[in-house]
């Protein structure tokens, strides 16, 4: 793997000190939406229930989009600021606590870079007029949203490797299974590295609800 250059990662660690500026917000949205047994301490069982908290505020965010009632330049700032919040929130799930650093927020920026990657784009092209504004608006919304479940299992993936483990599995969620899904857990134990992280490489995408087990 190529080293990053000096300026890339002078990058990181801006973008992640501008991301500590969130975690007041992120906080307030784990208050408002996590189960209320769980609003103490964040955790990754209460993950998904905030996500879909968020997915809420994502959709009606578009509703007002498409009805007009906010421009695309708004849009887009406020779902640049959700789908931040998104990623605070799955790097807090994973440490179990708010009490965050700069370094912290680093862990998984090649995900969290690759997710605003997806929102640029789509804002370029609907700005440009090649983009469609319409329900599918809603459907990619939610999508990044809930991302933050994926975000979260690369978080997993890097510690894992770092802390020595050789071999992962996946292991499928209680919710309903999409074919990719049920492929990878079928192929038990593989060298670390060799799995998709969940969301990533199967036709649920970030819907998914599987997690990783490493030794």
């Amino acid at each position: 793997m190529t080293e990053p250059t000096q300026e890339q990662v002078d990058n990181q660690k801006f973008e992640a000190a501008a991301l500590l500026l969130l975690l007041p917000l992120a906080h307030s949205a784990w208050l408002k939406y996590a189960p209320r047994t769980s609003k103490k301490t964040p955790s990754e069982a209460a993950l998904i229930a905030t996500l879909n908290g968020l997915k809420a505020e994502g959709r009606a965010l578009s509703v007002q989009l498409l009805k007009k009632k906010i421009t695309l330049d708004e849009w887009r700032y406020r779902m640049d600021e959700l789908t931040n919040i998104v990623y605070v929130l799955s790097v807090a799930a994973y440490f179990g606590t708010f009490e965050l650093s700069a370094d912290d927020l680093e862990i998984a920026s090649r995900k969290w870079r690759s997710q605003a990657a997806y929102l640029q784009n789509f804002y370029d092209g609907a700005a440009a007029g090649e983009q469609k504004l319409n329900g599918g608006v809603i459907n990619r919304v939610l999508l990044y949203v809930a991302a933050g479940w994926s975000i979260l299992q690369n978080i997993h993936s890097i510690t894992a490797k770092l802390t020595g483990n050789t071999e992962e599995r996946r292991v499928l969620g209680a919710a309903d299974h999409c074919p990719d899904c049920i492929e990878y857990a079928e192929m038990d134990w593989q060298p670390i590295g060799t799995l998709p992280d969940p969301g990533v490489g199967s036709v649920c995408q970030s819907n998914c609800h599987c997690h990783k087990e490493f030794r």
